[in-house]
């Protein structure tokens, strides 16, 4: 069983562990992702493959690969085999958002991961359902047929899923709207605050004799507000928006400026 620093990210940040994850792939990655940015990579050959009946799920198996030949060596969740799998979706939404090419593959292909998906899905909970050893198997693995075997489903579970809801959003969701730009530039800021005001909040609410609904609806509406009072505050600091992953405030910040940069920040 392996061990890494990875694994600190997830005792000290709980649900929101993935961020320093992107962080660190991001790094990784970075001249990788300068080179596809540049054009300098040519990637006719794999539009090509994935436009044929199930060439599309080419990409699958670098992921399929890794879990197979890591997962049994470090199995421990958000581990390094965890952490390689989740780098291949990155990179490919990173590949797919530089050439629209790609999305139109997959927008036509959007129904063939949603039933992928489901009969993947499917069979996943069956094996599962079949031995409480097929479940620790499946999450603490040894080199078996049986890993192998559900290597292959959960990854095709994963990947057909994600790219489902890209080409559904793709063909249905792909409009422009005033509050998008802001909303999209608030999303970091609140989501790394939610987690603390949630945690504080519910304390002191769970130890009250309240109705658990009464509890959920408390702690939800009162940590919601408060994320967005506290963005309020950031936004005015420039201390605070470098911390929160924002841009330096102008100098002289009208309402049309702010929308502006944040236009500019969405459209970059």
């Amino acid at each position: 069983m392996g061990s890494s620093v990875l694994l600190w990210f997830g005792h000290l940040g709980t649900h929101i562990w993935y961020l320093p994850f992107l962080f660190v792939m991001t790094v990784v990655i970075l001249p990788l992702l300068k080179k596809i940015q540049k054009g300098d990579f040519d990637f006719t050959w794999l539009k090509t493959m994935m436009k044929s009946n199930y060439g599309v799920f080419i990409l699958v198996v670098p992921m399929i690969l890794v879990r197979v030949l890591l997962k049994p060596i470090y199995s421990e969740y958000t581990d390094w085999a965890d952490f390689v799998v989740y780098l291949f979706p990155f990179l490919y939404g990173f590949l797919f958002m530089s050439d629209p090419e790609f999305i139109k593959i997959i927008k036509k292909k959007t129904y063939l991961f949603l039933v992928v998906g489901l009969i993947s899905s499917l069979y996943f909970l069956y094996t599962g359902s079949q031995s409480p050893e097929n479940v620790q198997e499946y999450l603490h693995p040894s080199f078996s047929l049986y890993h192998l075997e559900i290597s292959i489903v959960a990854m095709i579970i994963a990947y057909s899923w994600i790219l489902f809801f890209l080409g559904f959003f793709a063909r249905k969701l792909n409009f422009s709207h005033s509050i998008l730009v802001p909303a999209n530039v608030s999303i970091l800021p609140i989501y790394v605050l939610h987690q603390t005001l949630i945690i504080v909040i519910g304390y002191y609410v769970v130890n009250t004799d309240l109705n658990t609904f009464l509890k959920f609806v408390i702690i939800a509406f009162t940590a919601i507000q408060a994320a967005v009072l506290l963005y309020k505050i950031i936004q005015t600091n420039n201390v605070l928006r470098f911390l929160f992953g924002l841009k330096k405030k102008p100098k002289r910040e009208s309402s049309k400026s702010v929308n502006l940069e944040n236009t500019m920040a969405f459209d970059k």
